[in-house]
């Protein structure tokens, strides 16, 4: 028993040498994107819309043309879309990127973080920048929420002519799970977001 304990301490030790070597060698790697460009902000009108619960959602619209929404995933923010905004405006799209509450330049208002308001946000999105015949792109956790938004508001889907997702899931598959308790809190008192960009700023 003892023996198998040991093999199985120098077995992790050894992928974690391994992994570690793997990072070393990507982060070693050029970036295919200088990283001044990756931090640029989406350039477009910057608009903040107010709920019903308190919180105050960020977001930027640009260009013209048939519209496209892009909702990011879980501890970024709009950030993230600013290579495929810069791509999509260029090619003639009115595009609409917005932080999720609670992440960005979003506030989280009494209603909490969850995907019921969450997907109530979107449909005031959709409302408030008019959208219609567009298409609703979803990253992660803006995914799934984008499917409870389809589903619970009707609206929603009379709004769109597509829907794109990618790296999501549906179901309650991390009910429970340690990380959820612990990243939940560390979101909505605003550290995850800080802790992110301490490490972004370090890294740079």
């Amino acid at each position: 028993m003892k023996s198998r304990l040991v093999w199985g301490a120098a077995g992790a030790a050894v992928a974690a040498l391994a992994a570690r070597a793997v990072a070393a060698g990507i982060e070693r790697q050029p970036d295919p994107v200088p990283r001044e460009v990756l931090r640029r902000e989406p350039e477009g009108e910057e608009v903040f819309l107010s709920r019903p619960d308190g919180t105050m959602l960020r977001a930027v619209v640009a260009g013209e043309g048939p519209p496209v929404v892009l909702a990011h995933g879980y501890g970024v923010s709009l950030l993230e879309w600013n290579l495929v905004q810069a791509t999509l405006v260029a090619s003639g799209h009115r595009v609409i990127v917005f932080d999720q509450r609670g992440h960005g330049g979003s506030t989280c208002g009494a209603d909490g973080i969850g995907s019921g308001p969450m997907a109530q946000d979107y449909l005031a999105v959709l409302e408030h920048f008019d959208v219609g015949d567009g298409v609703l792109v979803g990253h992660s956790m803006g995914g799934f929420v984008a499917l409870r938004a389809v589903l619970d508001h009707p609206g929603v889907a009379r709004r769109l002519r597509g829907l794109v997702l990618f790296a999501t899931w549906a179901g309650r598959i991390y009910d429970g799970a340690p990380h959820n308790r612990l990243q939940i809190p560390l979101l909505e008192t605003g550290l995850l977001q800080q802790l992110v960009a301490r490490h972004a700023a370090l890294a740079g």
